[in-house]
């Protein structure tokens, strides 16, 4: 009897499939069709008893194609200025990237250096896949930040497959988000305080998240994981202070320390 891996088998990716029904050999009587993770399938033939539903998880890249009605990799597509260089080459950049190189975060972030600009450039990655990148002045011109593709995506440090059990730590700022990967979590940094549709579709990979915005934007932060628990097991923590000023040792304690039943007592920052 055909059952859920048969149908998904058979879909192979696509919104519906119509074919022959491998139980009964009715000849294009089998419909299956996948709506919103919803696997369904049922065989037209009057005696064939062939039918079934099944949810299956749905990876970021189907979800979003199914709401835009585009690949992905279409939305994704980044060709990184030819005249982008090493950071090296230019002595204002260099200093302004010691502070990640002093802690060890490279092996988080890919920075290059703009020099029509005048920006330290972060890219922003999908597995080995530059989908974007964004600068940050380094002479006090506006904007601060800027956007140099379309993605619509932040940035994302991802440690192992199933590390802390598929858990991700959402922050506001770059520095903050590689503290994190270095204490062990993966992480989001949303280059501010706002949560984007594309950044939903990111984190409902995982299994939990932990939304740790700066003190000052706490409100936003529960607000955050109140929308995210429609798909995930999601909290908001009070943290100290910006996570990029602790140790990868002291983001775990703080971290650690929120599950706690006494969540209201501040860990101190030494």
């Amino acid at each position: 009897m055909l059952n859920k891996q048969d149908a998904k088998q058979l879909l192979n990716g696509m919104p519906t499939w119509r074919g022959n029904c491998p139980d009964c050999g009715g000849r294009n009587t089998l419909s299956i069709s996948n709506e919103l993770g919803e696997l369904k399938w049922f065989c037209f033939k009057a005696h064939c008893t062939t039918k079934g539903r099944s949810m299956i998880k749905r990876s970021v890249d189907e979800i979003l194609t199914s709401i835009v009605g585009l690949p992905p990799t279409q939305l994704t597509t980044f060709e990184l200025p030819l005249h982008f260089t090493a950071v090296e080459s230019n002595s204002t950049a260099t200093r302004a990237s010691m502070y990640l190189r002093k802690i060890n975060m490279e092996q988080f972030v890919q920075i290059k250096y703009d020099p029509k600009l005048n920006r330290l450039v972060y890219l922003i990655t999908r597995g080995k896949r530059v989908i974007d990148a964004i600068g940050k002045s380094l002479d006090g011109t506006l904007p601060k930040w800027w956007k140099y593709g379309k993605s619509g995506r932040s940035f994302i440090v991802k440690v192992g497959e199933h590390n802390h059990e598929g858990e991700c730590v959402i922050v506001e700022d770059i520095p903050s988000a590689c503290i994190v990967g270095a204490a062990g979590y993966s992480s989001m940094a949303l280059l501010g305080t706002n949560l984007t549709d594309l950044d939903v579709l990111d984190l409902m990979v995982y299994n939990s998240i932990t939304v740790a915005l700066d003190p000052d934007a706490h409100s936003k932060g529960i607000a955050m994981a109140d929308r995210l628990s429609a798909y995930t097991d999601a909290r908001a923590v009070l943290i100290p202070d910006d996570l990029k000023y602790f140790t990868p040792d002291e983001v775990r304690r703080i971290l650690n320390h929120k599950t706690k039943e006494n969540r209201n007592e501040m860990p101190i920052h030494t």
